[in-house]
């Protein structure tokens, strides 16, 4: 369900240094596939938490809401007061049957997920004062900077990655990657 009320975006990071945010971003990809290093499809598939998304599922959502994060990126950035658009992410896991891709399907998806946030990094790297408070309309926080985004996007591979450690956890297979980023927005 797509929620529609407007309650202001998260402050959690506004006093964390951007070059920060994009460390933690660009190494979201590699810390990512670490994170799921070794796992057979069998293990990737699991459902140790019921009514949880199996690992599979969360690598999956996360390349598809990076392509749609790299659209509201380039959509603030090219059409400041853009209208940003949202998706329902248990509609696309389930429509897109996310549970049933090879563990082919996940190394291109985890190629894909890299690629999104190279390209996103040239446009991090050559933003400026005035261009980090550019902004979109997002239908859930209201007014969203292109720094909001950039906090967005870091935390949520983080928060990712350590959902992947718990279910690691819990199959029995922990691994031990440590946060980049010690709270998260929501």
């Amino acid at each position: 369900m797509i929620k529609t009320q407007l309650y202001g975006f998260p402050q959690v990071y506004k006093d964390v240094d951007t070059s920060r945010l994009i460390e933690v971003y660009a190494q979201g990809p590699g810390r990512l596939a670490e994170v799921i290093d070794s796992l057979s499809l069998e293990e990737l598939r699991a459902h140790p938490k019921p009514d949880k998304w199996s690992i599979l599922e969360i690598v999956l959502h996360m390349v598809d809401s990076e392509a749609v994060g790299a659209l509201r990126l380039r959509k603030i950035w090219a059409e400041n007061n853009a209208e940003l658009p949202i998706y329902d992410q248990d509609g696309w896991a389930l429509q897109l049957d996310y549970q049933s891709a090879s563990k082919d399907e996940m190394q291109l998806a985890l190629a894909h997920f890299r690629i999104i946030r190279t390209t996103m990094l040239k446009y991090f790297h050559k933003a400026s004062g005035e261009v980090w408070d550019k902004y979109g309309i997002h239908p859930e926080y209201g007014k969203v900077t292109l720094r909001n985004l950039l906090e967005l996007y870091a935390d949520h591979s983080e928060r990712h990655i350590e959902q992947i450690q718990d279910l690691r956890r819990v199959i029995g297979k922990p691994t031990d990657v440590s946060s980049m980023l010690p709270i998260r927005l929501y």
